[in-house]
This record gives structure tokens, sequence and C-alpha cells, in this order.
């Protein structure tokens, strides 16, 4: 090839690169834009702090976006205050029924520590965004409330272990920005029969949000306030990788590098039931699919899988957690 050409291509590639780079950040500006926009129209309001009784500063605060499950809600809750008595709780209900909602109000007070959120029910919102939002607000409210750590849990996503040799990770490891469920699931061979294929969750190097820890002030002073808002480059590296992308994968994208994953499990017995662990402590179980069959059929189907097979998973999962069974090590 002639030196010339080689110059040409040069300058071509590097003209490409430019472009789009600033269709990039076009897009991105574009995407910042709506979603604070959405964010504004989300209109979340705070319906009741009940009182702080012996509250310790040294816990961590829980965020938990709920939909439509108040039996998990309120097993998360039990669950979080007995093994952390002492520490805060912000529930946001993000568009539940308002018949279950009403329920939310009138449960949740009964419980010390709790500050409760609803969502507006009459915002249009993109369906795929609005866990991502709900966790905007969480987090953003825990930041102006200096917060020292928050942990982002959904609310099928049970506690069964305290979170403190994960905190003082923050401690060793400086640069350390998020700790979270690895975004990557494989499905046991044994659940085929329900679940046909290899993998529940593909996104092997994001952070599922159903557990996240974060130091809410320090990410709100490096991303700001639209901490969330959807990442074109994570949009491409999912479509590029076969996996879905969720608007909320965007934080550990850009916490890439600056990320302590908590390996998945599948539980060997019951479908969809997944455990959180690292090294050979589980922190948490998570019931997939807790809210999504709301209001469907029982002879319909969800993402392909019979509803009525997934409300009979859904009881299971809910019992085995609810009896706070010993937990095994991982293998």
């Amino acid at each position: 090839m002639s030196q010339s050409i080689e110059v040409l291509l040069s300058k071509y590639t590097q003209t490409s690169l430019v472009s789009n780079f600033f269709k990039r950040f076009r897009w991105g500006l574009k995407e910042k834009k709506i979603f604070a926009k959405e964010l504004e129209t989300h209109r979340v309001r705070r319906v009741f702090s009940s009182k702080l009784k012996k509250y310790e500063k040294s816990n961590p605060v829980f965020c938990i976006v709920h939909w439509n499950a108040p039996d998990f809600l309120l097993l998360n809750i039990k669950k979080i205050q007995l093994i952390y008595p002492n520490s805060k709780l912000y529930v946001l209900d993000n568009g539940s029924q308002e018949s279950c909602a009403k329920e939310l109000v009138t449960t949740l007070k009964r419980f010390e520590n709790i500050t409760l959120f609803l969502a507006n029910p009459k915002a249009k919102l993109d369906h795929t965004l609005d866990h991502t939002l709900g966790l905007q607000v969480l987090l953003n409210y825990s930041a102006m409330q200096q917060d020292e750590f928050t942990v982002f849990l959904d609310q099928d996503c049970i506690l069964f272990h305290n979170l403190d040799e994960l905190l003082l990770r923050f401690s060793s490891r400086k640069d350390l920005l998020v700790i979270g469920a690895r975004d990557y699931v494989t499905i046991p061979r044994q659940h085929n029969w329900l679940l046909p294929g290899h993998y529940l969750r593909r996104a092997s190097k994001l952070i599922h949000p159903s557990l996240m820890i974060v130091q809410p002030k320090r990410i709100v002073e490096l991303f700001g306030t639209t901490a969330f808002f959807p990442l074109p480059k994570a949009w491409e590296e999912a479509r590029a990788n076969k996996w879905s992308y969720e608007p909320y994968h965007s934080i550990s994208y850009r916490c890439r590098g600056h990320i302590l994953y908590l390996e998945t499990r599948m539980h060997d017995e019951i479908p969809l039931l997944t455990c959180y662990y690292y090294n050979d402590t589980i922190y948490a179980q998570h019931a997939w699919y807790s809210s999504r069959t709301t209001l469907l059929p029982v002879n319909d189907l969800l993402d392909g899988i019979p509803v009525s097979s997934l409300l009979d998973v859904r009881k299971r999962a809910f019992e085995y957690m609810e009896q706070n069974p010993k937990v095994l090590t991982p293998t």
C-alpha cells in the first residue's frame, strides 16, 4: 500500500471516529434531556416519614422501588429490620394499583424509620424507564439526606446476611464506586422444562439493581442528579453482545472498572429463585417475576412462560424465603 493511500485511510478513520463521537455526544445529550424531563414528570410525593427510633447513622440506608407485590415488600422490610433493626428505609411505590398503594400506606405506618413515596399514577412514562426513574429519585433523596451508604433492593430481593464485610470494601478500595449483583444468571438443566435456554440474564459486566450498594453523595458528585440516564455506548454494547439493555445499566457502565460483583446462582429446586453471594457468603435471595404476572390471566404466557407456572414458582419462592431457611454455601 502506498504512503499516500495510508495517509488518506488514516484521515478517513480519524474523521469517522470523530463523527461517531459527536453523534454519540448529541444522542447522549438528547437522552439526558429526555430523562430529566421524565424525572420531572414522575412527580413523586412523600406521603409520610415515620419517627426515627434508635437510628444508627453507621447503618446503611435501604431503598426499595415497589410495584404491585406488597407481600414481598412486607417480607423484605421485616428481614431488613431483623438484620439492621436501627436502619432507615425509603420505599417508593411506582404506580401500583390504587388498592395496593392504599394498603401500603396503612401497613407501612406501623413500622419505624420508614419514608414512603408515591409516584404520580397518571404520569405517562416509557415503561422501560419506570423502574430506573424510581431508582434515580431514591438515589437523589438519599444523597440529600447525607446518607453514607445506600443499599438498593428489589421488592423481591430478600436480605439473608448483614452487609458489613461488603461495606468495608469501600474503605479498603478507595476507587470502588458500586457493589452489586452481576446481571448474569445461568439456568440449571433441571429447570429447562420451564426456562428453556442457558441464560436468564446475560449482561455479565453490568450490575442488576436488585442488590446494589453505593455511596450516594459520591455518585451524585461524579454523575449528577441524572446518573441513571440512558447511555448510548451502553446500548450499543448490549446490542453487539446480544443481551437485553435496560436503562438502569447505564450507572454500572459509567462505573466500569470500579465495581465489586456479587455472583449469582439459581436454586436447584425452585426455578428463578437466585442467590447473590461473594466468597462463601450468600447475602440475598432474589425471586424474579414477583409482580410481572399482576393482572395477567392464568392461562396467558409471559416471556413464553405459562403464567400459571410463574405463579406457582412465586408461591414456592415466597414460602422458602419467609421460613428463613439455613442458607447453604454456594457451589
